[in-house]
């Protein structure tokens, strides 16, 4: 979260809603429906519009918002396992779990694999933001990813625009993620336990 923008500077923003739907959705389209969220920091604006696009996802598919599914970490792989831990003590045990970024998921599965839960088998778990270690875990991440090299075009456009123009009004520019799929996320195949 980088704070207000400053007067008539340009802002790049990534669609976090957008994302938080798009990972919730995946899960859902894969069968799930006990999926929980470890939201980040609830004084971060990208972490209320993660877990606002998860609710989203979830009453489009006319699933319940169930707050013991509703996890809290701190955008980091500690807080992931911890609020995982949690997570997995509930009385509506998640078969699939968004970590609202990609360090929470490490540590969530972290936390599911010390409790011999194995993903994506047992539990399905989608990440945020498609760090470069994502694609090289075991296993690897699916996850939210962000139009980065699109950010960085668009930020030096942005700026050769103002250098070499007299434009003084400042732009706003929100960019669509994408889901990138890997080897976290399957479909659900119901237990007696979870069914």
């Amino acid at each position: 979260d980088w704070g207000p923008a400053m007067p008539h500077s340009d802002r790049i923003q990534d669609n976090s809603q957008r994302g938080g739907y798009l990972a919730t959705r995946h899960l859902i389209e894969l069968g799930h429906q006990q999926i929980a969220i470890i939201t980040g920091p609830q004084d971060k604006q990208p972490a209320l519009e993660r877990l606002a696009g998860y609710q989203q996802a979830l009453l489009e598919a006319k699933l319940p918002i169930d707050q013991a599914l509703i996890g809290h970490g701190d955008f980091d792989c500690e807080g992931g396992y911890q609020a995982m831990h949690r997570l997995m003590q509930s009385p509506t045990r998640p078969t699939a779990v968004f970590a609202c970024n990609d360090l929470m998921a490490f540590g969530a599965l972290s936390a599911a694999r010390e409790a011999g839960i194995a993903v994506p088998q047992q539990l399905s778990i989608v990440g945020f933001d498609d760090i470069d270690l994502a694609a090289f875990s075991a296993p690897p991440l699916t996850t939210v990813a962000q139009p980065k090299l699109e950010i960085g075009t668009l930020a030096a456009e942005l700026l050769l625009e103002r250098v070499n123009t007299s434009r003084s009004e400042s732009r706003r520019v929100i960019l669509d993620p994408e889901i990138k799929v890997r080897g976290t996320t399957a479909t659900h195949q119901p237990t007696k336990e979870n069914s």
